[in-house]
């Protein structure tokens, strides 16, 4: 019964297809909606951020008086020496770390 006009039982007096001659738009009620998402979209505000400032900041010379340089020799030390009782502490703290692996492996061997 397309085409055939039915009383609106909402509104008195008002007729209406009983199916609707176009499938897609059949009145005004589209542009509303589209007037009315345009107003709730246009409601929608947002800050705009501030642009990165991408910049290396500046490096100031330090504040007070500088500390005086070491002398590349002090009297009294030799740091030959030093270094080279730091070196033999260093060969001394591997092989004692060895050694302990060592007895660990036969104790667990032991017990096996």
């Amino acid at each position: 019964m397309a085409g055939v006009f039915q009383p609106n039982v909402f509104q008195h007096g008002v007729f209406q297809e009983d199916v609707p001659s176009s499938d897609v738009y059949g009145g005004v009620g589209h542009y509303l909606y589209e007037a009315a998402r345009a107003r709730q979209l246009a409601k929608i505000t947002r800050t705009v951020p501030p642009p990165i400032d991408r910049r290396t900041a500046p490096i100031f010379a330090p504040i007070g008086q500088a500390r005086a340089p070491m002398p590349a020799s002090v009297p009294g030390i030799d740091m030959a020496a030093i270094q080279n009782q730091r070196m033999a502490e260093q060969v001394q703290a591997v092989a004692a770390a060895a050694k302990r692996r060592r007895n660990e492996q036969a104790l667990l061997l032991l017990a096996s």
